[in-house]
């Protein structure tokens, strides 16, 4: 719509401007196009109509607040709980928690054998392994 706006302005006022040798002006910006319409166009863009933008805004905004932050919301708590369930068994710094409960999400709800290499015990101990993996699945409902 402002394009379209911007194109019949641009024809209207063709005769109107022209480029010619650069000048500077009084605030020191150097320029090269000159314009004799200005008052007649000053409304143009003084006062343009960006109720497009507007609308878009506010239905980004919407999107984000009614669906985006509940989408977050229900994952942190489901993390947390996913990772209240682990300090029962198993004793990590939450950073380290968060990092395994995110790859047995991206595994498809299965330990990875990168997790298994970094973590030995998870393989050594096939019931701490499975406790993870059902902490996890039952946290996110998956």
């Amino acid at each position: 719509m402002l394009e379209r706006f911007s194109r019949r302005l641009m024809r209207k006022y063709a005769d109107q401007y022209y480029f010619g040798e650069p000048v500077i002006a009084d605030d020191g910006v150097e320029y090269n196009l000159y314009f004799s319409a200005y008052n007649d166009a000053l409304p143009a863009w003084r006062y343009p109509d960006l109720t497009a933008h507007a609308e878009y805004l506010a239905k980004i905004i919407d999107t984000t607040l009614t669906q985006e932050m509940r989408k977050e919301a229900h994952f942190l708590k489901a993390n947390d709980q996913a990772r209240s369930a682990i300090k029962q068994f198993l004793e990590a710094p939450d950073n380290e928690l968060d990092g395994i409960i995110r790859s047995i999400r991206q595994n498809g709800n299965a330990l990875s054998n990168q997790l298994c290499k970094r973590y030995p015990i998870f393989a050594e101990n096939a019931g701490i392994g499975e406790r993870l993996v059902d902490v996890v699945r039952q946290a996110f409902g998956d």
